[in-house]
């Protein structure tokens, strides 16, 4: 099933139910995508003021996620490259973005 929401109760981890389109009808987030805080902004930049989600979307318990982030690297974060590695799943896992 899909709600209607107000762009501005979108959350990250919500699920499109429908193709968010511009005003052009230019597809800016495809349906079926866990929506991003960085998303979120481009739809209201956009002027989007209704999107469509999928009812029942889980949305991740980010506290949680942070933990075993930090407890899977505690051991490994004086080496470069696992700083490196560490560094980017955090920011994977708090913007919906990969950065290398």
């Amino acid at each position: 099933m899909t709600k209607e929401i107000n762009i501005n109760q979108a959350e990250s981890g919500m699920i499109t139910a429908e193709n968010i389109v511009s005003k052009t009808n230019q597809v800016l987030i495809p349906a079926g995508t866990a929506l991003t805080s960085e998303q979120i902004k481009l739809a209201k930049a956009q002027g989007i003021i209704k999107i469509n989600i999928q009812e029942g979307t889980i949305k991740p318990n980010t506290e949680e996620i942070t933990r075993m982030i930090n407890h899977m690297f505690e051991h490994v974060k004086d080496d470069p490259n696992m700083a490196m590695l560490f560094n980017a799943v955090k920011n994977l896992e708090e913007n919906g973005e990969l950065l290398v």
